[in-house]
């Protein structure tokens, strides 16, 4: 009894320095002394770290528990990344474990496969490539943010604007401009999706439909769809995705949205490049998750919010309201640092272009349309204020305001 307990002691004490399952660590500790030495490098292991390193640094990750045909996936924003040994297997047929000793050499470190975007379409993959697991993890993550970063450069060189926005008339590739409304022809821009010349009425499934699968397919798309996808989700009662989904399965759409429509903390936004990024947000890498680029910016500027308040107060003012609530929209502010800060990337990479801001300001009067279908009970007077007074006031504490200069400013030179 003493010597089982001694040896279930001495498995639990490798297991614990190692992150060995029991079984490899029981066959280690009954091998040779070097076996006992050979390091081993664990898919499961590298896995969990990998996909910690990515959320301390900002990526939003979605996960799975257990490996699908050798291998455990994660989603980091619009990445797709498989850590396996796929290259031990001969075959592989569904679940099989990449840490399985009897199948493959744990000595040998697995591998970590990249691919951008998740989605393949007629184009194939835009990134492929395949890392050795035996890097530190942080030094994986910096790899796979500057193959995310290059990429995206790449697509962008490679679009063709072959289309214009039917408001604003800005050049686009034609796959990405939207219709926001059922049915519509009229393919706009994100800076006019919301825009008080269109006629019909939005369709929040439709629009969210093309939202989804335009961020999941397309390393080149708008960065300003990103912030679109942030006001939407911001805005909605609880449950959007479910809801979104009966909603799609009524066009006959079988996909499912993605997870962010009911965490937008989650949703990726696209980051300008260092050289242009305001000084807030330097930390993270090319794009990141809407919560952490919140948190990153309440740190730097703890004021911003009381800001809104007092010029929102000053607006109802001047326009001869009773004295009451400030109208301030709390649960919207992460979409307000979604606009200027997509935006500015979005100037930034499309230089051309105007101003982003400049006319996305006053540009959400039919935003309306869509609170019904979001189950939202906010007012949408007091969405628009806390927009517009918001852009202004998040812009000018980046350094982003009217008077600034050049063309990677959100807002045209006064």
């Amino acid at each position: 009894m003493t010597k089982d307990r001694r040896a279930k002691g001495e498995i639990r004490a490798r297991m614990a320095a190692t992150g060995e399952p029991y079984t490899v660590a029981r066959r280690r500790l009954a091998g040779s002394p070097d076996d006992r030495q050979q390091p081993v490098v664990l898919a499961q292991r590298l896995h969990t770290d990998l996909v910690a390193a990515l959320r301390r640094s900002g990526w939003p990750v979605e996960a799975e528990r257990r490996p699908d045909f050798g291998e455990y996936h994660s989603y980091p924003g619009p990445a797709w990344l498989a850590v396996g040994r796929s290259d031990q297997f001969s075959s592989l047929v569904d679940d099989e474990d990449p840490d399985d000793e009897l199948q493959v050499d744990l000595t040998h470190p697995p591998q970590v496969r990249v691919t951008v975007p998740q989605l393949e379409t007629a184009d194939g993959f835009q990134v492929q490539a395949t890392l050795e697991g035996d890097r530190p993890v942080e030094e994986l993550v910096a790899v796979v943010a500057g193959l995310l970063a290059e990429g995206r450069a790449t697509a962008l060189l490679a679009a063709s604007d072959d289309a214009a926005c039917l408001i604003c008339g800005d050049h686009y590739p034609s796959e990405h401009l939207l219709a926001p409304a059922e049915g519509d022809r009229l393919a706009v821009c994100p800076a006019c999706v919301f825009d008080g010349d269109l006629v019909r009425a939005g369709c929040t499934a439709a629009l969210t439909g093309q939202l989804d699968r335009l961020c999941a397919t397309d390393l080149a798309a708008p960065a300003g769809w990103t912030a679109v996808a942030a006001l939407l989700a911001t805005a909605a009662g609880p449950g959007l995705g479910k809801r979104l989904e009966a909603e799609w399965r009524r066009y006959s759409v079988m996909t499912l949205p993605s997870w962010w429509w009911s965490r937008p903390g989650d949703i990726w936004i696209w980051l300008p490049p260092a050289s242009s990024r305001p000084h807030a947000l330097q930390r993270l890498g090319p794009g990141a998750r809407l919560e952490a680029v919140v948190q990153a910016f309440d740190a730097a500027h703890p004021d911003a919010r009381q800001r809104v308040r007092d010029q929102l107060r000053e607006v109802r003012a001047e326009a001869g309201a009773e004295a009451g609530p400030d109208g301030f929209v709390e649960a919207i502010w992460p979409a307000v640092l979604a606009y200027v800060v997509a935006f500015t990337t979005q100037a930034v990479e499309r230089p051309a272009h105007r101003a982003p801001l400049e006319h996305v300001v006053y540009s959400f009067e039919t935003f309306a349309d869509h609170l019904g279908q979001l189950d939202s009970s906010m007012d949408h007077t007091d969405i628009e204020l806390t927009l517009d007074v918001g852009l202004e006031v998040v812009a000018a504490a980046l350094g982003l305001g009217r008077t600034g200069a050049g063309d990677t400013r959100p807002w045209g030179s006064s």
